[in-house]
């Protein structure tokens, strides 16, 4: 199984690593391999360049959880839009629970 995680990075710069590695944890303890946007590189040319990669990865995953306040990033929002379009398993993680 494989996993992808989508959530608030631009507007969430000094904590958005420690949301992600949680629900990275947890996912992997259940087994999933994670693909997850809050480790790439700082610095690329364009928020297209990250986008571009976020969506093949997205493509490459079985199930996408969000984490909490994803609605308020345009990149997540797009990325909920992707998720549907190609029939993704999508869940909403929180610390304390996942919905599905």
């Amino acid at each position: 199984m494989v996993a992808y995680i989508a959530g608030k990075i631009s507007d969430n710069l000094d904590t958005y690593q420690y949301d992600f590695c949680d629900c990275q944890m947890v996912l992997e303890h259940f087994g999933y391999k994670v693909l997850s946007p809050a480790w790439m590189p700082v610095g690329l040319h364009k928020y297209e360049d990250y986008m571009n990669i976020s969506k093949e990865m997205l493509k490459a995953a079985d199930d996408v959880f969000f984490l909490e306040g994803w609605k308020e990033s345009n990149g997540a929002r797009q990325e909920h839009e992707w998720a549907k379009k190609w029939n993704k398993n999508i869940y909403y993680y929180s610390k304390d629970k996942v919905i599905v």
